[in-house]
């Protein structure tokens, strides 16, 4: 599955963190307010955080029914977190057409034409890919996560980022 988001931790406080999430991807839409969302968002960090494999608890996280109130995601998600919120969107709603015809208008202003298709695909390809490793040009948000146990929390600090595939 292609990464949809980059997380990085901006806050941890008791038993709470804030997380900013940045799409990487035009599918990534907007990040989900639900438990289960943030659960497959924070095992994704586990190549970073070591608390990652005992906050998912062994289960897969992949269930038939993502938005389903009786699969295992969804029932771990409310055990281990207490509270889910989304806000602070920057560039929000995004337009991707005009993302679009800004990339092809620098282009052009280079000097290339969409009659070389291999050229203008190829720097068109780059310029994309640039847009979505820029924090500052791509939808994101803040995802502010209180847990159930604090102590869940050991060894989520500040500046920790990871990318993810998180949906749902």
């Amino acid at each position: 599955m292609s990464d949809l988001w980059h997380a990085s931790v901006r806050h941890v406080d008791g038993d709470a963190v804030e997380l900013l999430c940045a799409a990487v991807h035009p599918d990534a839409g907007s990040p989900s307010a639900t438990k289960p969302f943030v659960l497959r968002l924070l095992a994704d960090a586990a190549p970073v955080w070591p608390g990652a494999e005992e906050l998912v608890g062994g289960i897969d996280l992949n269930g038939v029914d993502p938005y389903g109130t009786d699969v295992e995601p969804a029932r771990r998600a409310r055990l281990v977190l207490a509270r889910v919120a989304v806000s602070d969107g920057r560039n929000v709603p995004f337009d991707e057409a005009a993302a679009r015809r800004r990339i092809e208008d620098g282009l052009r202003e280079r000097g290339l034409s969409p009659d070389d298709a291999a050229g203008w695909n190829a720097a068109f390809g780059a310029e994309w890919g640039e847009l979505w490793q820029d924090p500052d040009r791509v939808p994101s948000w803040v995802l502010h996560v209180r847990f159930a146990d604090p102590a869940a929390l050991a060894g989520l600090r500040p500046g920790l980022a990871w990318d993810s595939a998180a949906y749902g």
